[in-house]
């Protein structure tokens, strides 16, 4: 049953409050700003840039990760599992070619999606550790 008004929904005599979706995208995509030479058999360090919102600066603060998997367009390239700053330059993520020969990854290749993570102070993880030894006495 639906409770508009209130913005709640019971299900199995259970009362939940409903949220809306946010209204800020939290995905962002990586892709390379310029043609880059990959050198055969090796893993390099590759500058990216990350796709931002104009209207959410705050959102530009935070941190995602780029899951590791191959390189779209490229046979036998892919790049490395990482946590990436959400600003638009200075990042750089590893990115492995593992075929013999040169190959060249062009400008524009979208290298996968970030999503923003929320970043917990290390004031509130040791808090929540000291209430957990606390209780489990």
């Amino acid at each position: 049953m639906f409770y508009c008004k209130k913005k709640r929904v019971r299900i199995n005599d259970e009362c939940v409050k409903l949220r809306r979706e946010p209204s800020i995208q939290k995905v962002r995509n990586i892709y390379v700003p310029r043609n880059t030479v990959l050198p055969p058999s090796q893993q390099v360090e590759v500058n990216v840039h990350v796709g931002c919102d104009l209207n959410n600066q705050e959102i530009e603060q935070g941190f995602g990760p780029l899951k590791n998997g191959k390189v779209l367009g490229l046979s036998h390239v892919y790049n490395a599992r990482c946590l990436v700053p959400l600003k638009n330059n200075g990042i750089k993520v590893a990115l492995l070619n593992a075929q013999s020969r040169i190959q060249i990854l062009a400008k524009d290749t979208e290298l996968g999606e970030v999503q923003v993570v929320e970043v917990v102070p290390e004031e509130v993880i040791d808090q929540e550790v000291q209430s957990k030894e606390l209780s489990e006495l």
